[in-house]
């Protein structure tokens, strides 16, 4: 399940359809390990904002699952990855 970038909604928008169907047919989720940088072509900043909107639909389904990010390799530096984790947390204790 890995799209070319997630900058554009309407991939965005089918990518999330296509993970809550996944998501709702299995019985039990316990981690969900999601890469980032070259292989889905997107900056930190949208990484992280796919993944949290990923997370909100992992949790309807299985609230005990935990998110593992991979940040692989992004052309930009680490600063920007961990400010984006750091934004995007806020309150969310499952975002590894």
């Amino acid at each position: 399940m890995i799209d070319k970038g997630y900058t554009d909604a309407k991939t965005v928008s089918l990518a999330l359809k296509e993970h809550q169907e996944v998501f709702s047919a299995l019985t039990r989720i316990d981690h969900l390990f999601v890469p980032g940088g070259d292989l889905g072509h997107a900056p930190p900043k949208v990484f992280m904002e796919f993944v949290v909107e990923q997370a909100e639909l992992l949790w309807r389904y299985h609230l005990q699952a935990i998110v593992w990010l991979l940040p692989l390799k992004f052309a930009s530096s680490g600063k920007e990855l961990r400010r984006s984790v750091v934004d995007q947390q806020s309150g969310q204790n499952h975002i590894t």
